[in-house]
């Protein structure tokens, strides 16, 4: 599986300090959140995408391809429209177009047992999976879910719809069903109902992949 971890935000780097280096338990923050997702040991590579500058750059040469040998390093040159957006360059370089993508804001730590091969092989429709947590701060995503299921119904970006807040991890059955979420969510005449500040975030792509008749379903973490 492929894990892309888009970082290229405005608000990464706060009057200098890198985020990912906050002190977390002893470790950095960014660091010891991805090596404690469940599917840690599987992935086959992890890709960071920065905005280029020479912070960064040092970020990343002297912590990321340490922590993550094989990792790959995308760096823009400006902020983009959103992080799904920023999320796209990095699920592009990819060969694999089949193998699964994660999509890892990397900003929420939490501990969580899945199996992703049981939720794909069960449901041949099945876009993604949303990992959630119940809270009802606006600062979060939300997702609804279809009456007395997991099946997720709509995906709001810092709009309380339901208990159902998103960890921040996005599970796509591959690159291609999430660009094709995409799409369908930028091509909706009324997109920008799907946008929060303007701007094109992760978790309600959702909605593109449930307007082209997959499904997406949510696991409590």
């Amino acid at each position: 599986m492929n894990v892309v971890v888009p970082l290229a935000g405005p608000g990464y780097v706060i009057d200098g300090e890198i985020k990912g280096l906050i002190d977390f338990r002893s470790e950095p923050l960014l660091k010891y959140i991805l090596c404690s997702r469940p599917w840690h040991k599987f992935v086959s590579n992890y890709t960071f995408v920065l905005l280029d500058t020479p912070l960064l750059r040092s970020f990343a040469s002297n912590y990321l391809k340490k922590w993550f040998i094989n990792s790959n390093i995308i760096y823009i040159s400006t902020f983009t429209n959103g992080a799904a957006l920023t999320a796209l360059i990095g699920a592009c370089i990819h060969t694999d177009l089949s193998d699964y993508l994660i999509i890892d804001l990397a900003d929420i730590y939490y501990e969580c047992s899945i199996d992703i091969d049981s939720y794909f092989s069960n449901d041949d429709q099945l876009a993604g999976i949303a990992l959630t947590f119940n809270s009802s701060k606006d600062q979060y995503s939300y997702l609804s879910s279809v009456e007395n299921s997991r099946y997720v119904q709509f995906a709001a970006e810092k709009d309380v719809i339901s208990r159902h807040a998103s960890a921040g991890t996005y599970i796509y059955k591959n690159f291609l069903v999430y660009f094709e979420s995409l799409l369908s969510t930028l091509k909706d005449p009324n997109y920008k109902r799907y946008m929060h500040n303007d701007l094109v975030y992760v978790c309600p792509i959702f909605n593109g992949a449930i307007s082209s008749n997959y499904t997406v379903m949510m696991h409590g973490v």
